[in-house]
């Protein structure tokens, strides 16, 4: 009965071995830190060629995003209001230089061609 018991006990003091060797080991590894939470980002402003009210946006807050890709749409009716204007500015300059070249002095005749250049260099 003897053997069992010896037996038993080699068993017992090899696992005990075992898991202090463990033990040891995982304690001597450098596993890191892993933490939690939130990180504050740098803040970045934004600025466009033109003024304007913003339509769209493509991203939500937290999303990650590369250069050049677009964040959002300003609202484009007014540029559109201001181009419709423009053409018309210059269709009435047009109009007017058509009408002198009917018949009117060479001074006005300059006088509407340039009004026409301005209103075109204005698109």
């Amino acid at each position: 009965m003897k053997k069992p018991v010896v037996i038993g006990l080699a068993v017992v003091v090899l696992a005990a071995v075992v898991a202090g060797g463990y033990w040891w080991y995982q304690s001597r590894q450098d596993n890191g830190l892993t933490l939690y939470g939130n990180v504050d980002i740098r803040t970045v402003n934004l600025s466009f060629r033109v003024g304007g009210r913003v339509e769209s946006l493509a991203v939500d807050e937290g999303d990650a995003i590369k250069a050049g890709q677009v964040l959002g749409e300003l609202d484009h009716k007014p540029y559109e209001i201001a181009l419709m204007q423009a053409k018309a500015g210059v269709s009435v300059a047009q109009a007017q230089y058509d009408l002198m070249l009917a018949g009117y002095r060479d001074e006005e005749i300059a006088q509407a061609a340039a009004a026409v250049e301005t209103g075109a260099s204005r698109l």
